[in-house]
């Protein structure tokens, strides 16, 4: 009879720690809602840029860089520029980290 207990107690506490496991940062990473951040660009080429996640921004506890490729016809890449990034989904946790990018503004002071 106790083996019997001590079994249901630990699978007990191993499903509450697996059903446990899903934060909130997990769910954002699933969801197809539009999210936006500020950053820096920090290096351009033809098709993408890689930019730094203000410190504040939550993408920057994922990323402190991230590839956005250009969208609807952005082209004006310069490092330093200061950027809006609107995005769709997660984020690839790749190195740098990779988003998939709706809108790029650049922000004027």
């Amino acid at each position: 009879m106790n083996k019997k207990i001590l079994t249901v107690l630990v699978l007990g506490v191993l499903v509450s720690i697996l059903t446990g496991c899903n934060s909130k940062k997990d769910s954002q990473l699933n969801n197809d809602e539009e999210q936006t951040f500020n950053a820096t660009i920090i290096e351009c080429d033809s098709k993408s840029m890689i930019v730094r996640p203000d410190e504040i921004e939550e993408e920057f506890k994922s990323s402190d860089k991230i590839r956005v490729e250009y969208v609807n016809g952005f082209k004006s890449c310069n490092v330093n520029d200061k950027v809006k990034i609107t995005y769709k989904g997660g984020i690839n946790e790749s190195y740098p980290a990779q988003i998939g990018t709706t809108k790029i503004e650049i922000i004027t002071e």
